[in-house]
């Protein structure tokens, strides 16, 4: 049971439920295509909401001065 316990651990962790292997996430489309476009693609999204955050962030406080 030792040995099961670990195993079965990281598989039920992620939602609760029985979902594939991390492997089989990665493997839909070759990987040697996405590395190059997903870290652009995560520094757009990052670059984008932080903008968003501050954007909200400068308008409550001027709304909230005057």
């Amino acid at each position: 049971a030792t040995v099961i316990s670990p195993e079965a651990s990281p598989t039920l962790t992620p939602r609760g439920t029985r979902t594939p292997p991390p492997t089989v996430t990665a493997a839909p489309p070759p990987d040697s295509a996405t590395p190059p476009f997903s870290p652009l693609i995560l520094a757009g999204v990052c670059v984008t909401g932080f903008a968003l955050i501050l954007g909200l962030a400068l308008l409550v406080a001027r709304r909230m001065r005057r």
